[in-house]
């Protein structure tokens, strides 16, 4: 064997190059070091001589301010926090058995229906992303968002649907009982994780509208049972699927603070709800500039006090519902067409829109709200006073000598009207058609009583003429238990009103399968009204609440529930931001 020399390996040199890395980087930065200088001199001198760089908008936007003295001014962040000021602490965090309006404001601010209503107040997906019907129109098939989301990452699927379902049929169900009627009948069938089947015992195109109801989280809800739901005490643990989720709740200053999920830039985030006690104590709060918005402000109260339209926006939508002048129509008084429809010839309603109302309402005609894509007037009767005194003759009541109120067969036209107390606007509204139809010879007693007591004249049907107000909650138009003659006796059909076209119109309605169907026969529906006149549509109202000039609001949808306002805060934003 040849024996071989191993010799060490031979060291590598970096030293060498590694110093001339260092000199040239040394050179470099030296070089680097003099021309900044130079521009710094430069610069300098151009300041002190007025002068200024000219440089793209959008890297001037993005430059830092500098004083004179060429200190740098660091730009404040935003303010993005929105308080409102509202009245009434919520007494339930529970959406389900949301009634005050703070609390619908609370469950609009956490949680999401499968369905929602546009601006025509006609049903749009919200957590759904399919609705279908079938041709009977008894199967209405939804279809969950797979991407829809709880709060903590969770997904929303049709077990919570089922579960939130099963809760408001169940007869310990502490909540509204007509909606738990309503849902008691209806058949839920889940076919798979984001699919749920309804199926109603007879067709009715206005289900949709019901689909607006919240829906609760299984697995933080699954082990209460409906009976429990007022009991539980909620938190900011709750677990909603809104846009917004609670930050904190301030018993100790009456406050519940929000924060959006997914903020835009610039987005109002935190939002804090601020409860008084009362309203001028809110509006007081505005005004003083200690809060950026009010929820409500009466339009009474926006006349009696210029300081409110000075102090920032009013905001005012339409709202779903009406306010009318309602006819006994059992009572010989009202039972012949013409008279009611001479009453509708007496009233002014441009003057009392002007005089009592003036921007707080729209003009009535038909008891389809005017914001609904159903909305037909028909030919309703204008204000006319010798057409209602014609017609007064013709029905035997007439001026005898020096006489100011008609008489018929000895029996002078006197009419008590009851309107509820806590309502100021329709009182004013009551005075002033007692006014104008006193012109037409007919003598208006205005009786102003509280809320339940009107209710319960109403009720009894002891009454001869009310003005109340009608308001749907979740935008079905649905006019049967208010119109439809099987009503009369001991429903909601107070006037007692029954035509049989009429009622043909209603069922019809209701039954359709398309909302364009259900709009043909309330165009119909609303023509039988205007020549029947059950009673006379005053005015459509609208909502009105403030927020200060540094709030942008957008345009505002019109309202089903007062409550679907806070929906839109997620897409206010800071004035100018």
């Amino acid at each position: 064997m040849v024996s071989q020399t191993r010799r060490p390996p031979t060291p590598r040199n970096d030293h060498e190059p590694r110093n001339r890395v260092a000199v040239l980087s040394a050179v470099i930065v030296g070089f680097l070091v003099v021309i900044v200088a130079i521009a710094a001199i430069f610069y300098g001198e151009i300041r002190e001589f007025g002068g200024g760089l000219v440089e793209d908008d959008q890297n001037v936007a993005e430059q830092t301010d500098v004083e004179e003295s060429g200190t740098p001014v660091v730009e404040e962040p935003l303010d993005l926090t929105y308080v409102e000021a509202t009245v009434g602490f919520p007494q339930t965090l529970n959406p389900l058995l949301a009634e005050s309006s703070s609390e619908r404001s609370v469950a609009a601010m956490l949680y999401r229906s499968l369905m929602q209503a546009d601006e025509r107040g006609d049903p749009m997906p919200d957590l759904a992303s399919e609705w279908t019907v079938s041709t009977d129109g008894q199967t209405h098939t939804i279809e969950l968002d797979p991407e829809a989301r709880w709060h903590d990452g969770e997904p929303i699927t049709a077990t919570d649907v089922l579960f939130t379902v099963s809760l408001v049929q169940d007869p310990e169900f502490p909540g509204d009982r007509n909606l738990s009627l309503f849902w008691k009948p209806i058949t839920l069938t889940q076919i798979d994780d984001h699919t749920i089947e309804f199926q109603l015992m007879e067709p009715y195109v206005g289900f949709a509208h019901y689909l607006k109801l919240p829906i609760l989280p299984r697995h933080q809800f699954g082990s209460y049972l409906a009976g429990d739901l007022a009991d539980i005490e909620l938190d900011t643990s709750l677990i909603g699927s809104g846009a917004f989720s609670i930050q904190e709740i301030d018993y100790s200053a009456a406050e519940i603070h929000f924060e959006q999920v997914q903020p835009a830039k610039n987005a109002l985030n935190p939002v804090v709800f601020r409860y008084y006690d009362s309203r001028p104590e809110a509006v007081t709060a505005f005004l003083d500039g200690d809060v950026d918005g009010i929820s409500f402000i009466p339009i009474e109260e926006i006349h009696a006090n210029d300081d409110i339209d000075d102090a920032g926006e009013i905001i005012d939508p339409e709202l779903s519902g009406y306010t009318a002048l309602f006819f006994n129509v059992r009572h010989p008084h009202f039972r012949e067409v013409n008279t009611r429809m001479a009453i509708e010839h007496g009233i002014d309603r441009d003057a009392i829109l002007e005089s009592v109302l003036d921007g707080g309402a729209d003009r009535g005609s038909s008891p389809i709200p005017v914001m609904s894509s159903a909305h037909q007037p028909g030919d309703h009767a204008e204000f006319d006073p010798e057409r209602a005194e014609e017609l007064l003759e013709q029905e035997g009541w007439e001026l005898q000598d020096g006489d100011e109120i008609r008489q018929r067969d000895g029996e002078y036209f006197l009419v008590p009207l009851i309107v509820n107390s806590d309502d100021s606007q329709r009182i004013a509204v009551a005075n002033m058609i007692q006014e104008q139809l006193r012109e037409i010879g007919i003598s208006v007693d205005v009786q102003v009583m509280s809320n339940d007591d009107l209710q319960q004249a109403l009720q009894n049907r002891q009454f001869t003429a009310a003005m109340y107000g009608w308001r749907t909650s979740t935008g079905s138009l649905d006019g049967f238990q208010m119109w439809h003659s099987s009503r009369g006796e001991d429903g909601s059909n107070f006037t007692g009103f029954a035509d049989t076209l009429a009622d043909e119109y209603l069922v019809a309605a209701r039954q359709s399968s398309t909302i364009e169907e259900q709009n043909e026969h309330y165009e119909g529906f609303q023509q039988v009204f205007a020549e029947q006149v059950p009673a006379v549509v005053l005015f459509y109202p609208r909502y009105h609440y403030a927020v200060s000039d540094r709030i942008e609001v957008g345009e505002p949808m019109p309202l089903v529930d007062p409550g679907d306002r806070v929906r839109q805060i997620s897409e206010w934003r800071i004035g100018g931001s």
